[in-house]
């Protein structure tokens, strides 16, 4: 149909119809082509670089450490000042067993200790608690209380656990003033 000034307006006919999917086949191996080369690349890669030869280092052989001396003459309250039930029992049998700690009462704070934990003491104990807070992982803050007749420690949200008899020796042996390293990663030796 024709309209006087206004040209055909049907729509143009196309007498053969164009195929487009072998473009797209063709675009899709290339880029699968593409892939696969940034694979195999990529863990070829990563293979050079762990075939690289390094020397092994020897294996550490443990030498018995001598334990720490106990703090059996000196009473300690291991209170839980955090919202974890059982937290102050867990701590308490921690110390006793690995330490010989005197832990003479185990329960609930009056309060609640958002971040490190708080470790009250008299001044004449001020060594033992030194000693003490060595022994908790993160190291709790240190507090003189003049009214205290034996230690206090109130353990906090940031509470993570008593350490290691080695780690309190490196602790103990590093500087004057103890504080705590987190636990070693563990070991690549295989034992023989």
């Amino acid at each position: 149909m024709t309209v006087l000034g206004r040209g055909d307006l049907s729509p143009p006919r196309r007498y053969g119809r164009r195929r487009r999917w072998p473009r797209v086949l063709l675009v899709l191996i290339i880029l699968a082509a593409l892939g696969a080369a940034g694979y195999y690349g990529w863990h070829r890669w990563r293979d050079d670089k762990a075939t690289v030869a390094t020397a092994p280092t020897p294996c550490p052989t443990p030498s018995p450490t001598p334990t720490p001396p106990p703090l059996a003459s000196t009473r300690v309250a291991v209170l839980n000042a955090s919202l974890k039930p059982g937290l102050a029992a867990r701590a308490a049998r921690d110390l006793r067993r690995r330490f010989g700690v005197n832990v003479t009462r185990v329960g609930n704070a009056a309060g609640f200790d958002k971040g490190p934990s708080v470790l009250r003491y008299p001044p004449a104990l001020a060594a033992q608690a030194q000693r003490l807070a060595a022994m908790v992982f993160p190291a709790p803050r240190l507090r003189g209380a003049a009214g205290q007749s034996r230690l206090e420690l109130d353990l906090g949200t940031a509470f993570r656990g008593v350490v290691t008899t080695a780690e309190y020796e490196r602790a103990t042996a590093a500087s004057p003033t103890p504080t705590p390293t987190p636990s070693p990663t563990p070991s690549t030796c295989t034992s023989p």
